[in-house]
């Protein structure tokens, strides 16, 4: 039983060290704002990418951890605790140790804000960007200075036609395509406003043109595209106009060609007043024929009848 109660002591104190090493207790004894320390007031530890943006990530134990702010309590220049999801002060104030995180070595946005009320100080924060290396079993933030080497990190430039769907910055791509350098923002090359390059020309084509009814109105269609446009026109036929006036009388037509009659059947009798009736069958073609009897067809006379009419011949002939 006794080496029982000893193993389990041994495991509860080795799980406390694997947890207290999974996370990173911050410190700091004197934070001032104005060269007052701060009465009352909250630090935030915000987990931010590459381009200073907060993200998630996975801590030590794979759980995955929202891009939300770490927050501790300020109290009299001392951060005395960690800010619960009840907005009470518990514990140590701890973050998880950047060189056990997916992503490794997360940075960290730190903004330190003064929560007091009527104070000159009261209201005021600062930030102090991207700070790396947050890990070990602490950290003192008010040891903390900016790192005072310079790094340099060598920019990659790529070009083609056909923009990759990832990079890695500081990375440029030239566009050939439209002549628009992209920048690698947040691990996607982004073109910089009003680079979109030059366009294809959109063209215009006349169609067809149609009569419509009288009454109604114009129309143009587009049976293309928008950038190859072929327009159709229908216009409307317009309203019978008013009849006009009479012209001038035409001037009188030339004589036409004279008529030749020709005699048909003669038939001759004697009548009982002593005369000779010839009648004479003529045939013409336009209207009423004027006959002018021969001395053959009239001796004693020369005649003019209609046609149709008969001449009477003495019987002394």
């Amino acid at each position: 039983m006794k080496h029982l109660k000893a193993l389990i002591v041994a495991l509860a104190l080795a799980l406390c060290v694997i947890v207290h090493a999974q996370t990173t207790t911050v410190t700091a004894t004197n934070l001032k704002i104005g060269g007052y320390p701060i009465s009352t007031g909250v630090v935030y530890f915000t987990p931010v990418g590459a381009n200073g943006n907060p993200i998630p990530f996975a801590d030590a134990t794979g759980a995955l951890n929202s891009p939300e702010a770490f927050e501790g309590q300020i109290t009299n220049g001392a951060i005395v605790g960690a800010l619960t999801e009840t907005n009470t002060v518990g514990g140590t104030f701890a973050v998880p140790d950047a060189t056990l995180t997916t992503p490794a070595n997360i940075p960290y946005n730190v903004m330190v804000c003064d929560k007091s009320t009527g104070l000159r100080t009261s209201g005021l924060c600062y930030t102090l960007p991207r700070i790396v290396g947050v890990s070990g079993a602490t950290w003192a933030l008010d040891h903390y200075g900016p790192p005072n080497v310079t790094t340099t990190a060598s920019i990659q430039v790529a070009t083609g036609t056909t923009v990759p769907t990832s990079c890695v910055p500081p990375s440029f791509w030239y566009n050939s395509s439209t002549a628009a350098l992209e920048a690698c923002v947040g691990n996607v090359f982004v073109a910089p406003p009003g680079s979109g390059g030059s366009g294809t020309a959109a063209t215009v084509q006349v169609g067809t043109t149609t009569t419509g009814a009288p009454g109604t109105s114009a129309a143009v269609t587009n049976s293309g595209s928008s950038s190859a446009a072929v327009f159709n026109f229908a216009i409307p036929q317009g309203a019978t106009g008013a009849t006009g006036a009479t012209g001038a009388r035409g001037p009188a037509g030339a004589d036409g060609a004279a008529v030749t009659p020709t005699t048909g059947d003669l038939v001759a009798s004697t009548a009982a007043s002593g005369t000779l009736t010839a009648l004479h069958r003529v045939v013409a073609t336009y209207g009423l024929a004027t006959l002018t009897y021969t001395e053959s067809a009239c001796p004693t006379s020369s005649e003019t009848e209609s046609l149709g009419n008969s001449c009477e011949i003495p019987t002394s002939l």
